[in-house]
């Protein structure tokens, strides 16, 4: 995956993330080698989002993937204790797929 289909494919999930009247509060986050792809806010709870991108040809690392959830629950509580929040919070990974950049799944994990 190039950075600019990276970048697409948070694009397309953040879309589909505000038609489902999720509110968008961060984007591309980082500390270090910590990273979340979408920080959402709904209903008081804050949704921390990792984005996995497929092209036609390829198909999904499950070693990655998890690697992927592990990075993203670290790098929520590095977030959680730098901002103090005291919300809830749930963790998600948005499958979008092809050129296109179709959302295929949104799932909680």
């Amino acid at each position: 995956m190039t950075l600019t289909q990276k970048k697409q494919a948070i694009k397309a999930a953040s879309i589909y993330l505000e038609m489902r009247r999720h509110q968008i509060t961060e984007i591309g986050w980082s500390r270090g080698r910590h990273q979340i792809d979408i920080i959402a806010n709904q209903a008081g709870t804050y949704e921390f989002i990792a984005v996995n991108y497929s092209s036609e040809n390829s198909s999904i690392d499950l070693f990655n993937y998890a690697r992927q959830i592990d990075n993203l629950k670290t790098a929520s509580d590095i977030f959680i204790k730098e901002t103090k929040i005291k919300a809830s919070t749930s963790f998600f990974v948005i499958e979008v797929y092809g050129n296109a950049y179709a959302v295929m799944s949104l799932n909680q994990v």
